[in-house]
């Protein structure tokens, strides 16, 4: 049989065939730093694409989070810049009696407050809440085009003709109004929430629904400093046809600070109401109530 030598002579120490340590140690000493090197270098980058996804994911909620706060906080300017100078409008224009105008507006905040519950029941049980707030944006802007449109001709006119049919198309526009934001305020809470609802509870959530209904009442206060002053100068004879403008332009600014982050946004289908719920379970008991009662 014959004898197989290995004739490498880094392999042999000396006269015998015992490979040599040190050449086995080196060889093992830079195999493993190697190693060493590239497992850091490879957990180096998991790392910094941990990091990198990490600041996008928060860039991308402070967009969202930014966006839904301007939406609310310009659509609010719209809406109470149509209320509040409402009685004066149709007091000084329309010439109805003061009692007469306060009563038509606290009709439309009454029908306002109640598309605002319609606008909720539609967005969680039939269209969701994302459909439901684009829809009651293009309402919005139809009815707040229109109404300016009113005005416009009004100022045209110099005054109001009895003979022009023009109160059913206010009636309609001021219902197009009330729908619209009706939809809104009855889904964009709850639309903000839900693109909280993937983040574990933080400080960041508590400070995104205070700035919320904070930004709210600044578009109050925006109202009663900006837009009624403009309506209401006495040296202006266009005051409301350039106050109930600048309400179309915030609710212009709304919309698009709404769509601008559509690609961005967490929506959900609609999960059925909590109004059908309790009917299914109180529908439920009234089959049961002649069923006896076993007890273990």
């Amino acid at each position: 049989m014959p004898l197989l030598v290995d004739t490498n002579p880094e392999h042999f120490s000396g006269d015998s065939f015992t490979p040599a340590i040190g050449a086995v140690k080196s060889e093992r000493s830079e195999t493993t730093a190697l190693l060493r090197d590239n497992n850091k270098k490879h957990l180096n980058i998991i790392k910094g694409r941990r990091q990198k996804h990490g600041q996008e994911k928060r860039m991308i909620r402070r967009c969202v989070t930014v966006a839904l706060i301007l939406a609310e906080m310009f659509e609010r300017v719209t809406y109470y810049g149509i209320i509040t100078n409402l009685v004066l409008f149709l007091n000084s224009i329309f010439q109805w009696h003061i009692l007469s105008s306060a009563s038509a507006v606290f009709i439309f905040l009454c029908v306002s407050s109640f598309m605002s519950a319609v606008g909720g029941f539609v967005g969680d049980s039939r269209f969701g809440r994302y459909g439901t707030i684009s829809s009651g944006f293009i309402i919005y802007l139809f009815g707040t085009v229109f109404f300016v449109l009113i005005i416009a001709w009004l100022d045209y006119r110099r005054g109001y003709d009895a003979t022009a049919p023009i109160i059913p198309w206010l009636v309609l526009v001021l219902l197009c109004i009330a729908c619209g934001q009706g939809a809104l305020k009855g889904n964009l809470a709850a639309f903000g929430a839900d693109q909280l609802q993937r983040v574990r509870p933080s400080r960041s959530s508590k400070i995104f629904f205070n700035w919320f209904y904070w930004m709210a009442n600044v578009g109050a206060i925006l109202v009663l400093l900006g837009i009624t002053y403009v309506q209401q100068m006495p040296y202006w004879k266009h005051g409301f046809l350039a106050g109930f403008g600048l309400t179309v332009i915030s609710l212009a600014v709304a919309m698009v600070s709404f769509l601008s982050c559509r690609k961005y946004y967490f929506i959900s289908e609609p999960q059925g109401s909590g109004l059908r719920h309790m009917w299914l379970v109180f529908k439920q008991a009234w089959a049961k109530r002649h069923d006896d009662i076993v007890s273990r």
